[in-house]
């Protein structure tokens, strides 16, 4: 509206200053006029008004202003330097510009220059992507709306930490072990706890090594039991001979007990032992409600595959904290637009992607959220994932890449395993090698008549021993058979060695035998190694002819060579002194042919000097070879040994078995056998006994048809006197399997040395028993 005054009766009109009427108004009597714009003029508009009188003449114009009553436009083409320092834009020339941050501090204004431009500088610097508000305020104090622009935005990205896991879980079975009936129910303190038969009715079961078990026990009284109090299960785990509590501590175990559906019940897990249950009362009331103690349960085996159980790992790479805290830094618009795996970059589908990697799977989106599934395979345990990812801004084009580090564990496994070295000693001793050869015909000779009723004869043998031994020799002189029991001769034996010298002369009578005839034997013991010869001579009175066989046996002790006589079999525990932090470890072996998984069943492994046997929980015996050759020395018999972990870790360590062989030398009580050995004739009187000389890398060698034994020779040592012994012997008459006494006297001829004492000569050899060297402990060192 336009109001004034004018001419009365004259036409006022309202102009643009382009000339384009906004309206007209006659002027009224009063001299005033009133003009409505069409378009109203709100915005500072410069106007022109003239008036025109009735006869048409037109006054000089007249200029004016519309008022401004309209806010400028929201500034535009805003922008923000790199640094968040500076916003320049275009507004209204004259305009105040304002920015403010969104909580509405202000950050800085300015004033639009006349080219319609304007900078303003921010105070701080906008550096962290913040929506800045921008206004612009005319001369008249108009306000624009807001303009908004984003400062410039530092997208970071922190590596992310986390884990997934896989749950061992052992094979199992559902057991049942028996039950007790229960007549009568006495109190605990009656209950001898050591006995190895109880006076109460009992459950015994067992635990194998390697194994669980989670038992249950139930008492199925034959009335509903109200209360459980007064009621006691009672458990007992056998160590050595001894009844002891489960834990160890005490001679015995109470559970818990408590009422299900009107039974008393009790649970309790036991690891490998042997064990017993029984019920007992101490109720007021004296006696219990009779029933039944069932023993039932859940066995897990954890020498068996286990079965795997896969959980997964998820989260958010841009919301989630890292591990020092500092979370991704994003604008609104920041997407996840790839994962590198080993070097390979994979996009990220709007829909997220799926990237299958060699221990597990990754599922990740636009948004960073992400779930890690690992492969259901024990090798994965341990193992870990890196994932690099990248982040990318539209706004700014900034990208910024970080990783996401996904560890595999498993609840069943605490640590490496850690494998100690250990020792163990198994004692041996060793005999000196005996050769027996049988006693065998020589030579013979005859006897004649010699004058004075005499009758005498002689013939003469020879035999060696082998250097670095020791022989006992028996020398039997049989007079032929068929002539009076009244003859019983007389022979002498004489014994040279390799000088000619007489090493020893013995004179005997013959004795009557059913199993020889008439016969006389010699026994010559300890003779040192060397060449002999002897003489057997012969005297009866008689002046007939009599012939004579000599035989000769021998029990020969080779003191330089040795032969096993006694071997110890040591046990224990590969695992006693290691730890394996999980009960799924496998055990190999190696004894020299490479490493040996232990399975179900026990395996043995040759060592150099024995045998070992392993189970899979790590329980070994030794025994050193029954063939074990002779040593001065202790020998070492060493076994490498690995524990593995079902995700492949491995530690590896050995055991190490001495073979004890005692300090004090070897012992040399040997055992008695028979040699065998083809009868000579008389045509050969050399019995080879250097034949018997112990040949390298074998048993002691000896002629062909001798047997060598390890033997403590028996021929007739330890029995008495050898006279004494031959008589009897000779006496015997062997009626089938059955030794029968002869009953004959004996010409008074006869040496009777029966009080005599004989004197083993090896016995100083024999090895004290050393029980520091005997002992069968399994040691470990730690």
């Amino acid at each position: 509206v336009v109001t004034g005054t004018g001419e009365a009766g004259a036409t006022v009109v309202i102009s643009t200053a382009d000339g384009v009427v906004l309206g007209s108004k006659v002027v009224g009597s009063d001299g005033t006029y009133l003009v409505v714009l069409d378009p109203a003029q709100r915005n500072g508009e410069a106007l022109v008004a003239t008036q025109r009188d009735p006869a048409g003449n037109v006054s000089d114009p007249v200029g004016l202003s519309a008022p401004d009553l309209t806010a400028p436009p929201p500034p535009g083409t805003l922008a923000v330097d790199d640094d968040g320092t500076t916003l320049t834009g275009a507004g209204e020339a004259g305009a105040r510009v304002e920015v403010r941050d969104p909580d509405g501090t202000l950050l800085g204004s300015g004033t639009v220059a006349p080219d319609g431009s304007f900078t303003v500088e921010l105070a701080p610097a906008q550096t962290a992507g913040e929506t800045l508000m921008v206004t612009q305020a005319d001369a008249a104090g108009n306000v624009s709306g807001p303009a908004s622009i984003d400062a410039p935005f530092d997208v970071q990205a922190y590596d992310n930490f986390r884990t997934a896991s896989i749950d061992l879980e052992p094979t199992t079975t559902s057991v049942d072990h028996g039950s007790a009936n229960y007549l009568a129910l006495v109190s605990l303190g009656l209950v001898n706890l050591q006995a190895e038969v109880l006076s109460v009715n009992n459950v015994r079961f067992s635990v194998q090594a390697g194994h669980s078990l989670d038992a249950e026990f139930t008492y199925n009284a034959l009335l509903n039991i109200g209360v459980a109090s007064g009621y006691s299960v009672v458990v007992q785990r056998l160590e050595g001979t001894q009844w002891v509590a489960v834990s160890g501590t005490g001679p015995a175990s109470v559970l818990e007990l408590g009422l299900l559906n009107g039974d008393l019940r009790a649970t309790e897990t036991f690891g490998p032992g042997e064990y017993r249950a029984f019920l007992t009362f101490d109720g007021a009331a004296g006696v219990g409600l009779l029933g039944n103690l069932n023993v039932t349960g859940s066995e897990a085996d954890f020498t068996a595959n286990a079965d795997v159980t896969p959980i997964a790992a998820t989260g958010n790479v841009i919301r989630d904290a890292g591990p020092d805290g500092n979370v991704d830094a994003v604008t609104p618009g920041t997407l996840l637009t790839s994962v590198t795996v080993n070097g390979v970059p994979i996009p990220v589908l709007p829909g997220g992607s799926t990237i299958n990697t060699v221990w597990g799977t990754l599922t990740i989106a636009p948004d960073g959220n992400y779930s890690y599934l690992p492969n259901a395979d024990p090798a994965a345990i341990g193992r870990t994932e890196v994932f690099t990812y990248t982040l990318f801004d539209p706004s700014s084009g900034q990208i910024e890449s970080a990783t996401l580090s996904i560890t595999i564990d498993s609840p069943d496994i605490a640590g490496p395993p850690v494998a100690m070295p250990d020792t163990a000693v198994a004692a041996v001793t060793f005999e000196n090698v005996v050769a027996i050869a049988p006693s065998a015909p020589t030579f013979g000779f005859t006897s004649q008549p010699s004058g004075l009723l005499q009758s005498t004869g002689s013939g003469n043998g020879t035999f060696t021993v082998a250097a670095n031994a020791e022989a006992d020799i028996t020398i039997t002189a049989v007079r032929q058979a068929g002539l009076s029991v009244s003859l019983l001769p007389t022979y002498t034996v004489t014994l040279h060695n390799a000088d000619n010298s007489v090493v020893r002369t013995e004179t005997v009578t013959a004795l009557a035998s059913a199993l020889l005839g008439t016969a006389a034997s010699f026994t010559f013991n300890d003779l040192p190694g060397g060449a002999y010869t002897y003489t057997v001579s012969s005297s009866a009175t008689t002046l007939g002819n009599f012939g004579t066989t000599v035989s000769l046996g021998s029990a020969t002790t080779f003191l330089d060579t040795y032969a096993l006589a006694t071997r110890e079999t040591v046990t224990g525990s590969l695992v006693d002194n290691d730890t394996t932090n999980t009960p799924f470890t496998t055990i190999r072996i190696n004894a020299g042919a490479g490493m040996v998984e232990i399975d179900q069943a026990p395996v043995s492994f040759a060592g150099q000097y024995g045998t070992l046997t392993v189970d899979q929980t790590g329980h070994y015996t030794y025994q050193p070879h029954e063939t074990l050759a002779y040593s001065a020395t202790d020998l070492v018999d060493t076994f490498t040994y690995q524990f593995v972990q079902p995700n492949g870790v491995v530690s590896v360590s050995t055991l190490n078995v001495t073979i004890d062989v005692p300090g004090d030398g070897p012992a040399l009580v040997a055992t008695t056998t028979s040699l065998a050995m083809a009868p000579s004739g008389h045509e050969g009187d050399v019995i080879p006994l250097d034949a018997l000389t112990h040949q390298p890398g074998g048993d002691a060698a000896v002629a062909q048809d001798v047997a060598v034994s390890l033997a403590t020779y028996d021929l007739f040592e330890g029995q008495g006197d050898l006279e004494d012994v031959l008589s009897n012997y000779l006496s015997a008459r062997h009626d089938g399997a059955t030794v029968v006494a002869d009953t004959a006297s004996y010409s008074s001829n006869s040496i009777d040395l029966s009080g005599s004492t004989v004197t083993d000569p090896f016995d100083y050899l024999v090895t004290v028993n050393d029980h520091d060297h005997d002992r069968t402990v399994s040691q470990h060192v730690m």
